[in-house]
């Protein structure tokens, strides 16, 4: 089966839906909510910027960083997801 797979990203969670061919029939494989943050980094991960806004300039700066850094590990996920189904 050739299969074929998309993204929605919204704030802190994705929409992925998996559509495959089946005798030249296109069917929905898989779908599901896909998290991209973590459970404890949840309260401010969604939306770094806006957490951040409130911040001073360095604890801030720390914050998006934590975020880059979070965003990263779900890519690395993310890419595995891609390679092994």
């Amino acid at each position: 089966m050739k299969t074929a797979f998309g993204m929605k990203a919204h704030s802190g969670w994705a929409a992925l839906v998996v559509l495959g061919t089946r005798n030249g029939e296109l069917q929905v494989v898989d779908r599901r909510r896909m998290e991209l943050v973590e459970k404890e980094d949840a309260s401010w991960a969604k939306q770094p910027y806006h957490a951040a806004e409130r911040l001073n300039a360095g604890d801030a700066r720390d914050l998006v960083r934590r975020g880059i850094v979070a965003a990263r590990r779900t890519k690395a996920t993310i890419g595995g997801f891609s390679r092994n189904r």
